[in-house]
């Protein structure tokens, strides 16, 4: 029996510990590996492995021939074997040679070039001058060359072409070094997959054999998969346990390579900081009487310190004093609050027995009160009022009222007077109640009332119905009162004037009841709270509560239940309080306020910002709002938040305008340190603005009454903001509207069609838009890319032909119409933050972001109806759009493209755009793309062209013109947890993706007409080869090839988990597509369980919506199914034969797939026969032309019908034999009476033909 044992310990000082142990016994027994790491630390031991046991081999042995042959022709032509310093050999290439790493130059004579060995004798030496000396110590192109030093050389000598030095140094910078540092956590799942594509990218470069290159491609893509689940690898073979066991040593010894040459640069740089120290040996002497002297100054500090201690404990022993104190305090409180209670306990006990004696008597006068309120305070004046209404009644019914808002203390104040009253002015129990008849009943008390000779006074409560009923009417207004002798008092919300005409009270008889003052307020609060505290913390409480009694009784009672001191009351619990109410009273600007007071309190600044700016919206000039959002922008600003810098300093002026006490205000002038500096202008004219822009200096802000304000041309190299006092400033800018270096803020203003474009740009330009309307940019055709000429078309104002899209709507190429320009643009290392704007109807595209170090962060806007696309970052322009609507835009909501650097789109709503909702191309930085809403765009929801680095997680992505998710083109993503659901032709549509790696995790994919998952390029699909083309001629041939490769190919996707049910391919009845969406509302999807009603569709009643903007959303898309449901629904059309487009001369031909096709019936007047109709691939514009034909070809044609166009994406199938965007319906039709028209009919379908 034999057995063997391999045993790899790797223990760097920079590393866990990894032990991986093989035991073979006979026949494979057993695999241990104790790969107790996280998924990162074992995604990095992949990378490893293939680095070094795959890759290295192969690059080794390719650049070794390659060199030899290179070497011989450089010694044959320039005689390198023998030169000198004289006739050295410089450059390879744009490659300066690195002679120090031959013939121990650098070694021997570091930088004495002249003293060199120029002598260049093997393949090997030529190799090593492509390196650092610390690089070139192998022997030849063995196991003594290790991987950076091969990556080294293919990415500089050459003798290797352009595609493979690029893929070389993307490897090396990418992959081999981000692993040789050992960050493990860089080995997310994204960063895993774009490693592997470029290894995969390389290897394809290189022009191997395609048997080689297919064997080594596969080996990654099998340890890629392995990577999913590196447990698996438990139940390997034993050559495959071996074979890790032999890659995990490889990688080892490299990283211990790698260890080496790090330590010899630091021994090199230890070396160089010895010399440096020997010099300043001769400042060591002063060095030491300095620190003499500060010896000194550090013991006089430590008798300070002691004698500071000292004072400190005594300190400490008062304290513990008066906390004693405190809590004798608190025990004797609680005693009293005891006593109280039994108090109260022996008052009720004594009410019932009064109310027990009263009963006894039918005749005894009784009180029926609600409890008083022992904590009643103030309201001397109102109560003195009341008793003078009383007075002097003889005979006869008077009334009063008691009017105020809700909570202010109406009820509580008829009390207080009644219990005042109570020795003179009772309520008798009567026994008038009528348990069946309320009307009698109150009939019967109300003429009790009028018999009685006795004064009483009777409370109507809560008078407060939007009308009153007979009731209550025939109580406060009828007959009997005039034979009574009592009084009516009514509390109401009701103000004075409105109780009066209603029930014929004197408005002289009306007490306004107001909120306490500030003197009341306290004497409130210390009563019912039971509290200790400052009364500065008191008189805040009543300030920030408006004196409201309601608000005050409230947080009293709430403060006595958590027996806490009132400043801690101030902050966080009023906070929960307030964010109760505001839920109860939208509308209220003061609660708002006061919500964001105990935000700043609690050190929440962002939150407090928001709260101000809802609470100005209600109330824009609410002087407390306006100083508490000028407090948050200073917190933000002083927490590192420099972008918000401009909206600090408008917010204090915009403050300091409403209410200029603010200047001297003390707290305020606390808050903001500003504000004695800070300088601001009125502007009410253009002249005035025009001054201003010229004259100021920088950090000032113009303060813009409404109007509107043409400018020439806006530039400007300084610093200011710009706010609106009004609800609607133009800004007009014609011919220039540019930020150059500078700092600006608008707030306010709206910049309209026919502005220039917004333009921010420089390494120190920032542009910061709040509140803004933005509608500028160059002119465009307005139906670009599709003018077909008409009002709309610009293209003769510049001199041009009207565009004719005739016949060709929705094509690709060429597209129809003259651009526009964005309304914002940020550009040359600017910065831009766009928040809470509206960006419509600019000319070209809403904003968009380009040049390298360019940022723009546009959140909670929305951006709808652009020429072109919503929102774009470009040429390494950095994006994050965070919480916006992007909508109805006339290219793509969101374009992110050509080499655009990082962007993070998150929490969008992105739906019913002309083009994809996201598209991504040509892209190699990371690009994020997280929970959004990305529905009902016309084609794709998101495209994926040539991108790496994606990921794309949680979003949901429903109801698009085409699939849900496209990626082709070396697509490298990471699509996890999203929710695909009824995209018109399917859910994930992968192209030919070149050695991209998609990988789909956990996504649920459903109710689709068509595939969950459609990879164009399956395994054994023919693969055309251009590897004896250089780039040049591929180019020239017009193939859409990515950089460096050179045939068509695609790497499977990895599938984990993933969900999908209900995507059936087959026609569908116009019917059960209605009724297969009806479960939620059918536009925005959102499900049954998080509404309780829908409202239904009017004219099917299968469709249902969950508010009526989705019913208008859904209404074009829908109206052509919902009238196909109600009744026989028909549309007419005009056939235009192949011939009149100029297909005469070219043959039709159909494919062998179509079964019976040229062999059927020819068509026959008055009566139906099947037509098929199918779509265009790539073509999502409704009016494009549609294909149709029968099955004897007699009828063979073009059409255009936008009812049939949404019909077939509706309801049809994919092709045949390219399941990508092409749908087909088979239709009854039959000829007009009329003839050269046909009638189809849509309101059921033919059966599926073969044909």
């Amino acid at each position: 029996m034999s057995m063997l044992r391999l045993k790899i310990n790797v223990n760097l000082p920079h590393l866990p510990c990894i032990v991986v142990s093989v035991v073979l016994n006979g026949e494979f027994e057993q695999f241990v590996s104790s790969f107790d790491f996280d998924d990162k630390q074992k995604r990095w031991i992949v990378i490893g492995i293939t680095l070094n046991r795959l890759l290295l081999p192969v690059l080794r042995d390719f650049a070794g021939k390659e060199l030899f042959k290179h070497y011989t022709s450089l010694k044959s032509a320039y005689g390198v074997d023998a030169q000198g310093y004289s006739t050295h050999m410089k450059k390879d290439g744009s490659f300066d040679l690195n002679y120090g790493s031959i013939n121990n130059n650098w070694g021997t004579f570091k930088r004495k070039v002249l003293l060199y060995d120029y002598k260049v004798t093997s393949a090997e030496d030529l190799a090593k001058l492509y390196l650092e000396p610390h690089m070139a110590k192998f022997t030849g192109f063995d196991g003594t060359c290790d991987l950076s030093a091969v990556l080294g050389m293919l990415a500089n000598s050459s003798v290797f072409h352009t595609r493979i030095q690029a893929n070389a140094r993307d490897v090396r910078s990418k992959v081999r070094n981000e692993w040789g540092h050992c960050n493990f956590d860089h080995w997310n799942e994204p960063d895993f997959s774009y490693s592997f594509q470029l290894m995969e990218t390389l290897i394809r470069s290189l022009g191997l054999p395609r048997a080689d290159e297919d064997q080594v491609c596969d080996e990654l893509q099998e340890w890629e998969t392995k990577a999913q689940n590196l447990e698996a690898i438990k139940k390997s073979n034993a050559d495959e346990a071996k074979r890790i066991g032999e890659a995990l040593q490889d990688a080892t010894d490299e990283i211990t390579k790698f260890d080496k040459r790090i330590a010899g640069i630091e021994r090199r740089l230890t070396e160089e900081h010895q010399a440096q120290t020997d010099k300043n040996k001769e400042f060591s002497s002063a060095i030491e009487d300095i620190s003499n002297n500060i010896t000194i100054i550090q013991g006089h500090q430590d008798t300070n310190k002691r004698n500071i201690s000292l004072l400190e404990e005594r300190h400490n022993e008062l304290e513990s004093a008066a906390t004693s104190l405190k809590e004798g305090q608190g025990a004797l409180t609680s005693k009293v609050e005891a006593l109280e209670f039994g108090q109260t306990q022996l008052d009720s006990r004594l009410k019932k027995l009064e109310e027990g004696s009263a009963i006894a008597t039918v005749n005894a006068e009784i009180l029926h009160l609600p409890s008083r309120n022992h904590c009643f305070c103030g309201r001397k004046g109102e109560l003195q009022t009341i008793a003078a209404l009383l007075k002097n009644i003889v005979r006869g019914c008077s009334e009063s009222a008691i009017c105020g808002l809700g909570g202010v203390g109406k009820t509580a104040l008829a009390v207080e007077y009644l219990w005042r009253q109570k020795d003179n002015e009772m309520a008798r129990q009567v026994g008038t109640f009528d348990d069946k008849d309320f009307s009698n009943s109150l009939s019967r008390t109300l003429d009790w009332l009028r018999k009685r000779e006795q004064l009483w006074c009777l409370v109507v409560d809560n008078l407060d119905e939007l009308e009153m009923s007979m009731d209550m009417q025939k109580l406060l207004t009828g007959h009997w009162k005039q034979a009574a002798r009592g009084h009516i008092i009514i509390t109401t919300r009701r103000e004075a004037t409105e109780i009066g005409e209603e029930t014929g009270i004197e408005e002289s008889s009306c007490i306004e009841l107001k909120c306490f003052t500030e003197k009341e307020g306290v004497q409130f609060l210390k009563s019912r709270s039971g509290t200790v505290g400052e009364d500065s913390d008191f008189r805040e409480l009543v300030k920030e509560l408006g004196g409201l009694p309601l608000a005050l009784d409230q947080a009293a009672a709430y403060i006595r239940s958590l027996r806490r001191p009132i400043k801690e009351y101030l902050k966080k619990e009023a906070l929960n309080l307030y964010t109760r109410a505001i839920a109860l009273w939208l509308n209220d600007h003061k609660l708002l306020c006061n919500k964001a007071l105990c935000h700043l309190k609690l050190g929440e600044p962002r939150n407090a910002l928001e709260d101000c700016q809802k609470c100005l919206i209600l109330k824009p000039d609410y002087s407390k709002a306006l100083q508490r959002k000028a407090w948050a922008l200073q917190e933000l600003v002083e927490g590192g938040n420099s972008e918000l810098e401009g909206q600090k300093r408008a917010a204090i002026a915009v403050a300091l305008y409403f209410d200029p006490s603010l200047r001297e205000d003390k707290k305020f002038r606390y808050w903001c340190p500003d504000v004695p500096g800070l300088r601001f202008r009125e502007i009410n004219n253009e002249t005035e603005l025009t001054s201003a822009l010229k004259t100021t200096n920088g950090d000032e802000t113009l303060l813009l009454h409404e109007g509107e304000y043409h400018l020439t041309s806006f530039k400007t190299l300084r610093d200011f903001q710009i706010v609106g006092l009004g609800p609607k400033i133009y800004l007009n800018c014609a011919k220039m509207c540019a930020i150059v270096n500078a700092k600006c803020y608008f707030e306010n203003i709206v910049f309209p069609v026919g502005n220039a474009v917004l333009g921010c740009l420089g390494n120190n330009g920032a542009v910061h838009l709040n509140q803004c309307e933005v509608s500028g940019g160059g002119k465009s055709c307005a139906d670009i890319p599709d003018c077909n000429g008409g009002p709309g078309c610009v293209a003769p104002s510049l001199g041009k032909p009207a565009c004719d899209r005739t016949g060709n709507f929705g094509n690709f190429k060429p597209e129809s119409g003259i651009p526009g320009s964005p309304g914002v643009g940020i550009s040359e290392g600017a910065s831009g933050l766009i928040e809470n704007c509206v960006i419509c109807h600019c000319g070209g595209g809403g904003a968009i972001v380009a040049g390298k170090g360019s940022e723009l962060l546009v959140k909670n806007c929305e951006v709808y109806k652009n020429h072109l696309a919503g929102l774009e970052a470009r040429e390494g322009g950095e994006l994050d759009a965070l919480g916006n609507k992007v909508f109805g835009n006339g290219y793509h909501g969101i374009l992110i493209w050509k080499l655009s650097g990082k962007c993070d789109v998150d929490g969008n709503k992105i739906f019913e755009n002309a083009k994809e909702g996201i598209i991504v191309g040509n892209t190699k930085e990371k690009i994020a793309l997280h929970n959004n809403s990305i529905h009902h765009n016309r084609p794709f929801g998101i495209s994926l062209h040539n991108s790496s680095q994606l990921s794309i997680n949680n979003n949901e992505i429903f109801e698009n013109g085409f699939w849900g998710i496209l990626a082709k083109g070396r697509t490298s993503a990471h699509i996890a947890g999203n929710e695909l659901i009824g995209n018109k032709c399917g859910g994930i549509f992968i192209g030919v993706n070149y050695s991209g790696r998609v990988i789909l995790k956990e996504n649920t994919v459903r109710d689709h007409s068509g595939p969950w998952l459609e990879n164009e390029f399956k395994k054994g699909s023919p693969r055309m080869d251009y590897s004896l083309l250089d780039d040049n001629e591929i180019d020239a041939l017009g193939f859409d090839l990515p950089e460096g490769e050179k045939h068509y190919y695609s790497t499977p996707p990895i599938l984990a988990e993933n969900k999908h049910f209900n995507n059936e391919e087959g026609l569908h009845h116009p019917r059960e597509v209605a009724e297969r969406l009806s479960s939620g509302c059918t536009y925005c999807r959102r499900r049954e369980d998080k509404k309780v009603r829908f409202l239904k569709c009017p004219g099917c009643l299968i469709a249902s919506y969950c508010s009526n903007e989705c019913r208008r959303n859904h209404r074009v898309k829908h109206e052509t199914l919902c009238l196909a449901l109600k009744a026989r629904y028909a549309v007419d059309v005009d056939c235009v034969h192949l011939a009149e487009r100029g297909f005469l001369a070219r043959l039709r031909v159909f494919g062998s797939h179509l079964v019976g096709i040229g062999e059927g019936p020819k068509p026959e007047p008055n009566r139906e026969f099947i037509v098929k109709i199918q779509t265009q691939t790539l073509n999502s514009h409704p009016l494009q032309l549609l294909t149709l034909y029968d099955q004897s070809v007699t009828i063979d044609c073009v059409i255009q019908s936008p009812e049939i166009f949404n019909v077939i994406m509706d309801c049809g199938v994919l092709g045949g034999l390219n399941k990508f965007t092409s749908k087909k319906c088979f239709f009854w039709a039959m000829f007009t009476e009329s003839g050269g028209k046909l009638t189809i009919y849509l309101d059921h379908l033919a059966p599926y033909q073969k044909w």
